[in-house]
């Protein structure tokens, strides 16, 4: 008699009364394949570390033109003087600024990514009209005061490297800027190419944005890392050689000049060869940076080249007026510095509304640190207002 516990030990089907047709032993059952899974709602499959490896590798491009706006003459200026007169002391603040760069531009890809606009496009759409029209104004005044930085920073390259009269170098540096346009291929949005073409492996819309903002946060870590050991560099440069040498004025001429002194004419031609590269690079960029304003605030859009010849005059004239380079250079890092909250309260304000951001809405200790950050520029940029005047 067959053990009923051989029942539960046999699956049901297999056991059948042997005949002339079929075997003494049981047929084993028919195997079912096991149908594919389906992927969970709100969880995404593990990102391949190569893939986010060749990610954030084709955002770096991008991000590294970015940085170029942390290297201008401008930065030159200010570190050497700084390094100058207070040797090694205000190396922190360079540290400590770093820092800020990469959340605030953290942010700003953020909001990219999550939105599809840039922030004069939001400003424009979401900004009462006299506002945003006054935060166009500001932002055209701080290009050109980018633009200022470029132009006075390559003439004085060309005089310490050939002896060249400031103002017939400043058209050289004109001239070598719109060749550099027209080699750009205008029109051809690369880097909006590159995201979408990075953004097409991913299983979903979120799990894309998610995908790609990781590619941006790492490739902004790499490019300011870089530009905040540059400007690092500088100031060690400078403390280590000209701290309290007495051999120097603080200009770049002076610099250039101490620089010969101390470490021989190779580092004095390097340093005049690094302020040269520094203008042409920042040139372009503050000239795109300017279309992208225009375009997102009014809709409107020029030629580069013509936009190129239009920004150039206010820097000529500074420079035909025989203001002094260096002066002029710090100057222009001031006007910088307060046009940052114009475009850092705007981005903060967005990026802590859900209903701007989605899923992708800042956290809560987000949004703390980006209103520390705010205020630490906004009381800074107080603190030298209240300087100058007293």
């Amino acid at each position: 008699m067959l053990d009923p516990r051989a029942y539960h030990a046999v699956p049901v089907g297999t056991l059948r009364p042997p005949t002339s047709d079929t075997p003494a032993h049981p047929l084993p059952a028919p195997v079912t394949p096991t149908p594919p899974r389906e992927p969970v709602p709100g969880k995404s499959r593990p990102r391949r570390p190569r893939a986010g490896f060749r990610a954030a590798l084709a955002m770096l491009g991008p991000c590294l033109v970015v940085s170029v706006a942390y290297m201008d003459p401008g930065n030159f200026a200010t570190n050497m003087t700084a390094g100058t007169r207070y040797g090694p002391l205000l190396l922190w603040v360079i540290g400590f600024a770093d820092i800020m760069a990469v959340f605030v531009q953290y942010l700003a890809c953020k909001l990219g990514v999550a939105t599809g606009r840039d922030l004069p496009e939001l400003c424009r759409e979401r900004v009462p009209g006299p506002v945003a029209r006054g935060l166009w104004v500001q932002a055209e005044l701080v290009a050109m005061a980018t633009d200022l930085a470029e132009f006075v920073g390559g003439a004085v390259a060309l005089h310490l490297l050939f002896g060249m009269p400031l103002l017939p170098a400043a058209f050289v540096v004109a001239g070598c800027s719109l060749l550099l346009l027209m080699l750009a291929p205008e029109g051809r949005r690369r880097f909006e190419t590159v995201t979408a073409v990075l953004l097409l492996p991913a299983d979903r819309p979120l799990a894309r944005k998610r995908q790609a903002l990781r590619a941006h946060r790492t490739a902004i870590v790499v490019a300011l890392g870089l530009a905040g050991l540059v400007n690092a560099a500088m100031l060690v440069l400078a403390a280590s050689t000209l701290h309290g040498s007495g051999r120097t004025a603080e200009t770049l001429d002076g610099f250039h000049r101490g620089l010969g002194d101390v470490l021989g004419p190779g580092a004095a031609v390097a340093f005049a060869l690094a302020l040269l590269a520094s203008g042409l690079a920042s040139a372009g960029v503050g000239t795109f940076a300017g279309q992208v304003i225009m375009r997102g605030f009014l809709h409107r859009q020029v030629p580069l080249t013509l936009r190129r010849i239009l920004t150039m005059t206010p820097p000529l004239a500074v420079l035909a007026l025989g203001t002094d380079p260096t002066r002029a250079l710090v100057l222009s890092q001031v006007v910088l510095s307060f046009g940052i909250p114009f475009a850092l309260v705007p981005l903060l304000l967005f990026t802590a509304r859900r209903s701007v951001m989605g899923p992708l809405v800042n956290r809560p200790s987000t949004t703390v640190a980006a209103v520390l950050v705010c205020a630490v520029v906004v009381g800074l940029n107080l603190f030298l207002v209240g300087q100058a005047l007293l």
